[in-house]
């Protein structure tokens, strides 16, 4: 059978244990011995139950009236536990409806049990070991169930042993005085062993809560160090990952701010040499058709000249008289070297016009190019100097006799002072 501690233990687990150690209030009544008492909660009921099945127990073998006693008391107790058992998750509304069932058996019985603890108990003990075949006569007049009193002899002297010991003021009086001192006697030492008992129990649960506090203690703050070693670990990761994303961010903004400055100084150069290659090319196509106005004009000069000479020059080329023939060649001599001077002098403009748009289309280019260096930060002081030589000198026009491509006098000086602001 369970311990009352550990029935406690069972009900401190449920999930409604103050209903099972408030809101369970029974009555247990013996009228035929004037016992009633009245338990609240139902650990206070099984540690009674317990305590009377322990009595029963003691007293050693029974005679059959006074095993019901025993058979009822430890029915209660196997209840009880069972109730616990199937009603240890369930709520307050089930509970209160299936404990109707338990109550009514703890509070209606007919086999007519008694405490161990009575002096009625004792007294009927020593008739059973004295008088055996008059307890039950005895044992139906202390619990009221007369039917025929004189249906023979054992049952007539055992209605009378009973009549002595329940009347005070007669011959059997210092007998229930002697059985009822031995039977308070019992009571206290029952209720020193209860004591004692409750002593050592409340000592074994103070133990083991202290044990149980300082082993939460110790998992507490076990947690807590794991905890602030992770939060620390967090932190350094997060403050150095911050402390690079800010000094990458800086360095790119950085980056971004030399680019636009650089955009913003190259900005003009570059709108200035685009519009320069329009312009160029326009004039390079302009220089083309006069260059195919002047092929064609002296073709067609030199076809009419040859088609429409007059027969006169050509027959003078064979006289003696060559003057006229002399004349004619001279004119069309010079008429010659100023439409192939013209031609040279349009070649030149035109080709030079389309070299000097490609010329600033590579300029615009490159300026774009050297933008895209800065922002990638992958161009150094020297390699600068040298893109800024390229920027800023002259072109080969062409135009002239060895004609050179040499850097700018004070130019690259002067654009390094200008973009180094």
């Amino acid at each position: 059978m369970m311990t009352s501690s550990e029935l406690k233990e069972k009900i401190s687990q449920s999930a409604s244990p103050d209903w099972f150690n408030h809101n369970v209030e029974t009555t247990i009544s013996f009228p035929y011995i004037q016992f009633t008492q009245t338990f609240n909660g139902l650990p206070a009921l099984y540690e009674f139950v317990q305590q009377q099945v322990d009595g029963w127990k003691n007293h050693g073998e029974l005679p059959g009236e006074l095993k019901h006693s025993l058979k009822y008391f430890e029915t209660i107790a196997t209840n009880l536990i069972q109730f616990v058992h199937q009603n240890q998750q369930h709520n307050v509304n089930v509970l209160a409806n299936n404990w109707k069932l338990v109550r009514q058996f703890v509070s209606k019985t007919n086999t007519f049990p008694l405490p161990y603890h009575y002096p009625e108990v004792d007294f009927l003990l020593t008739v059973s070991k004295d008088f055996g075949r008059t307890l039950p006569g005895a044992f139906n007049f202390i619990v009221g169930n007369i039917q025929n009193p004189l249906s023979d002899k054992n049952t007539i002297i055992g209605s009378l042993l009973a009549y002595e010991f329940t009347l005070k003021d007669h011959t059997g009086l210092s007998q229930r005085r002697e059985i009822e001192k031995k039977s308070i006697n019992t009571l206290r030492n029952e209720f020193l062993n209860y004591l004692n008992k409750s002593e050592a129990e409340l000592t074994s649960y103070l133990s083991t809560a202290r044990e149980n506090l300082q082993s939460h203690i110790r998992v507490l703050e076990d947690l807590k160090i794991a905890k602030e070693k992770h939060f620390d670990d967090w932190f350094k990761r997060s403050e150095y990952t911050f402390k690079s994303f800010s000094e990458t961010s800086t360095k790119n903004v950085e980056d971004l701010e030399r680019t636009y400055e650089e955009l913003l100084r190259l900005k003009k150069p570059a709108e200035y040499w685009r519009q320069r290659a329009i312009d160029l090319k326009k004039e390079g196509w302009r220089s083309l058709y006069w260059l195919i106005a002047l092929v064609v004009v002296p073709a067609l000069a030199l076809y009419a000249l040859l088609w429409l000479t007059p027969d006169g020059m050509l027959r003078s080329f064979f006289n003696d008289d060559r003057s006229l023939a002399l004349r004619w060649t001279i004119i069309f001599i010079t008429f010659l070297f100023f439409f192939v001077f013209g031609i040279q002098a349009i070649k030149k403009v035109t080709f030079s016009a389309f070299h000097l748009a490609r010329d600033a289309e590579e300029r615009e280019r490159l300026t774009y190019v050297y933008l895209a260096m800065v922002k990638d930060s992958s161009i150094d002081k020297e390699d600068r100097h040298l893109i800024m030589q390229s920027l800023f000198s002259r072109a080969d026009t062409g135009l002239l006799k060895d004609d050179s491509s040499p850097v700018m006098p004070g130019a690259s000086g002067m654009f390094e002072r200008l973009f180094n602001k």
